[in-house]
């Protein structure tokens, strides 16, 4: 007997033979059985393609979309936008992977309240170490539409995955990632600034997994700075022609932890005409911002001082510390 799935988790998947396994059993062993899995072959050049093969002749759950060349993670998820016919959507990276109950757990709530978005916690996971985040995230009484939850100045964060999304309300408005580094910072924030039912949840829903080989821990080079400006251009644009920026007291300190973080990436490459570039591009944001920071209890007193100064000063001075434990 058919049933609609409840879920539709997506996964794209590059040269991921190392990891996925993990990545796909956690899904396929959730308690929530009800799923579309979508795994997306992104081009590989390693087993990949034969793993998820095999694993589509083993569950009639999971289809296998395969692109011939390789797009990125932001093309690869579209990809399984399209495809996807579940209620909610979920997306999981290869190398990571999700608690044993997660779907169940957040379909629950989403279904209940009807929601367009559902944030979980996730566990960060590096050098042996176990980290919850966000921590000290409140229980909200019933869901906030966007402007409210901006307004209390919750912390977004600006991954998609660990989060379940409603797939009419990612269809209906025609979200997708873009291409190259840092896909998901525009695509996260444009959502929970459109959305009509958000909740955030105090569960640990996915496990993230900090690795050598990851693409995060890649030497940086100057197409990972400009994919994070790209997006971070791409942000300030969506809050200039809202009404959000006026009303919101979260996305601006959001906004310059964002721009701290590209100062750190720049720094990173030691290239002097890199840094330079960056360093104009946010001190220039920092201004335009600038008087949204005073007062705002997201971040500590000193953060919020230094931050109001110069992210890129900020970002300098947690490079010179790094460098000094």
């Amino acid at each position: 007997m058919y049933h609609q799935p409840k879920v539709s988790v997506i996964i794209p998947c590059y040269n991921s033979e190392k990891h996925l396994q993990k990545a796909v059993d956690s899904v396929i062993n959730q308690s929530l059985d009800q799923l579309q899995i979508i795994l997306i072959d992104d081009g590989s050049s390693d087993k990949t393609a034969t793993l998820l093969q095999q694993y589509k002749m083993r569950d009639n759950r999971i289809e296998v979309v395969t692109h011939q060349k390789n797009l990125g993670l932001g093309p690869a998820r579209n990809s399984g936008i399209e495809k996807a016919i579940g209620d909610f959507l979920f997306f999981l990276d290869s190398d990571d992977y999700i608690h044993q109950n997660a779907l169940e757990v957040l379909y629950e709530q989403a279904q209940k309240d009807d929601l367009d978005i559902l944030q979980a916690l996730h566990i960060r996971h590096e050098n042996g170490q176990k980290i919850i985040c966000p921590k000290n995230l409140p229980l909200l009484e019933q869901p906030l539409n966007a402007a409210q939850y901006f307004q209390q100045g919750f912390f977004i964060d600006p991954k998609a995955c660990g989060k379940l999304w409603k797939t009419e309300f990612i269809k209906s408005n025609g979200l997708k990632f873009a291409s190259g580094y840092y896909e998901d910072i525009a695509i996260v924030f444009y959502a929970f600034s459109i959305a009509q039912k958000i909740d955030h949840i105090q569960f640990a829903a996915y496990h993230y997994m900090i690795r050598n080989d990851s693409i995060t821990q890649q030497k940086v080079t100057k197409a990972h700075v400009s994919g994070f400006k790209n997006s971070l251009t791409d942000l300030q644009q969506l809050f200039t022609q809202s009404e959000l920026t006026r009303k919101s007291s979260g996305f601006p300190p959001t906004y310059f932890l964002f721009l701290s973080q590209l100062a750190l990436l720049a720094l990173k490459t030691e290239d002097s005409a890199i840094i330079t570039e960056t360093e104009v591009f946010v001190n220039q944001m920092s201004k335009k911002y600038k008087k949204y920071l005073t007062g705002n209890r997201l971040l500590p007193f000193y953060k919020r001082r230094l931050l109001k100064h110069s992210p890129f000063a900020y970002a300098k001075l947690k490079t010179k510390f790094k460098k000094a434990d």
